[in-house]
């Protein structure tokens, strides 16, 4: 079943699907409440598109287009993945918030956050130089698959643009800075917001909110956030507003989409294509007949196939392409995100993939929860926390394409910056604690 028959189907049966996503979305809303600090949480939009693929497949069940196996398939999956997230506890709020520390943007931050901006414009101008602006392509995720290394770009952009968001954030709400440097901050928001615009992705706009959002959250455990949080609340509400007509513009010049009603019901129908994987594998026993492989080899396909320790053509082809080029006889570089219960029962087997849910609800947890309370409460612990969050929200969804290969950009760009922007800082201690010698002493 590809996309326009799905759409075709629903379209006759739309009670049932609205019924279906209000019942996961409040099954949903029970299970993850206790996790959700605040509406501009990430796991709160995760949470609705994690819900709205859980309609999908009661819906497709429903209707007798799969087979009962799939159904318990993916809740035996999914109760895993929940209760492994659930074994860890929320952080608790701070009873009382400590006071401003404006020595806390000291260290290593201070070359980090200049050095994190240049390679990210840098990098971004380039790919656009190269590949064109990603609105503008037949699928975006083409701007960084035309080989030559231009994927490296991706890993950088998606660090180093992290970096600069979070912390052009952090010294314009926490920090009273000069003016030269509140300019500074201000261009790179406003970079980051161009960029998102022209990204293509519907949710882009969303993910800057959720990226300072999560900053502030963690500024928790050294400032005192409670006005900025009340102060901010209205941006937020503006953006997320401001969301909705890009995304209507992102349909239109990529679809072609002209008319009014067909530009909402397409934005509508995009939440429940976060299930898109369920009804293109799952009718017909499309999964069966889809390539197997290495299961391993198959999650950690990026860095494998980066680090050169395989070729492309011995690793398996991604999952998502698979079902995408199985319905469309088109050479794009597009398709559904290999959810966790679909990756998991192909790759593992039914048995097997109840223990790979588990796992990975677990890894989701300490990700979120136990980093949270373990990183150092500095700057620099605040951008490791966003960069580990913003990699981990993508575990459920896409674990094997989006989570890998965040993680893997992360471990390799990130300490390379922080090793670079740490010597200075590593020398002028070291200047700081060296004894003048007695001469200069004397002539001193």
């Amino acid at each position: 079943m590809n996309n326009i028959e799905f759409a075709l189907h629903f379209a006759e049966h739309v009670e049932a699907g609205i019924l279906f996503a209000a019942l996961t979305l409040f099954v949903n809303y029970l299970l993850f409440r206790r996790y959700i600090y605040s509406l501009f949480d990430p796991l709160l939009f995760y949470t609705v598109l994690s819900a709205m693929a859980a309609a999908v497949v009661l819906y497709l069940y429903y209707f007798d287009l799969i087979r009962p196996f799939y159904l318990w398939s993916y809740l035996a999956t999914q109760t895993a993945f929940v209760v492994a997230f659930q074994l860890i506890r929320p952080p608790a709020p701070a009873r009382n918030p400590p006071p401003h520390r404006r020595s806390a943007y000291s260290g290593p931050i201070r070359v980090l956050y200049p050095l994190s901006v240049t390679l990210f414009v840098s990098a971004q101008v380039f790919v656009y130089s190269v590949s064109g602006l990603p609105i503008l392509l037949t699928s975006r995720l083409e701007a960084f698959s035309t080989g030559g290394g231009y994927g490296f770009f991706s890993r950088l952009i998606f660090v180093t643009s992290t970096i600069s968001l979070c912390t052009a954030a952090y010294r314009l709400l926490l920090l009273n800075r000069r003016l030269g440097s509140r300019l500074l901050d201000y261009g790179v928001v406003a970079f980051c917001t161009i960029v998102a615009i022209l990204s293509g992705s519907k949710g882009a706009l969303l993910a800057l909110v959720f990226t300072v959002s999560l900053a502030v959250y963690f500024a928790r455990r050294f400032h005192d956030v409670r006005a900025v949080e009340r102060r901010i609340r209205g941006v937020f509400f503006f953006v997320v507003a401001l969301s909705v007509p890009v995304a209507f513009a992102a349909i239109y010049i990529q679809a072609g989409i002209e008319d009014f009603t067909e530009l909402l019901s397409a934005l509508a129908m995009r939440f429940f294509q976060t299930g898109e994987i369920f009804f293109m594998v799952y009718p017909d026993d499309v999964l069966s007949r889809l390539q197997d492989g290495n299961g391993l080899l198959a999650l950690f396909y990026s860095p494998l196939g980066s680090l050169r320790l395989f070729s492309r053509e011995e690793l398996p082809v991604n999952l998502g392409l698979q079902a995408f080029w199985y319905h469309y006889d088109l050479d794009l570089i597009s398709g559904p995100n290999a959810r966790h219960n679909v990756f998991g029962l192909h790759y593992f087997g039914a048995v097997f993939s109840v223990f790979f849910s588990f796992l990975l609800g677990l890894l989701f947890s300490l990700s979120r929860n136990t980093a949270y309370r373990v990183l150092p409460a500095t700057p620099v612990g605040l951008i490791v926390y966003v960069l580990i969050v913003n990699c981990a929200m993508f575990i459920e969804q896409d674990v094997s394409g989006q989570a890998i290969e965040y993680f893997f950009s992360v471990l390799l760009v990130f300490p390379v910056l922080y090793v670079v922007s740490a010597i200075p800082h590593i020398g002028r201690v070291r200047a700081r604690r060296t004894p003048l010698p007695s001469s200069a002493r004397h002539h001193a």
